[in-house]
């Protein structure tokens, strides 16, 4: 059987991602948009595998998407590699009884900014910003 990618929230606008995994063999489902931003109520949202699916990909730390009943869904499914940091709405407890293994993948999208903002503090802290400021307004 062939592995089968469900991208419960495509972070790709390109398709190039999808298109290296079906070429390398592997089917892909991944909606045209995020339908876990179209969802009225977030808390609610959750991933219905396909019961073939054997690898699962996405993102979405708003949500607690894969619960016990995802799981369930999906027998057969054996992995989900997230694209984010962290497993906040994965239910790490019901993938390890199911055997699923969980992994993340930190994307680029916040990473600039976390640097940037530590070196913006270090340097702050460094040349004593706020007591000179301090200084110069008293």
């Amino acid at each position: 059987m062939k592995p089968k990618v469900h991208v419960y929230q495509p972070v790709d606008d390109t398709g190039e991602s999808y298109r290296r995994m079906e070429a390398a063999g592997i089917d892909v489902f991944a909606p045209a948009r995020n339908y876990l931003d179209s969802a009225n109520d977030r808390d609610q949202v959750e991933v219905l595998f396909d019961a073939a699916t054997v690898a699962a990909a996405g993102v979405a730390n708003r949500t607690k998407c894969v619960t016990s009943k995802s799981l369930q869904s999906a027998p057969q499914l054996r992995l989900i590699a997230k694209y984010t940091v962290g497993y906040d709405n994965v239910d790490i407890d019901a993938a390890t009884e199911q055997g699923v293994l969980v992994v993340h993948s930190p994307t680029e999208t916040n990473w600039g900014g976390v640097a940037e903002g530590t070196v913006a503090n270090i340097l702050a802290m460094l040349k004593k910003v706020r007591e000179r400021d301090r200084h110069v307004k008293n």
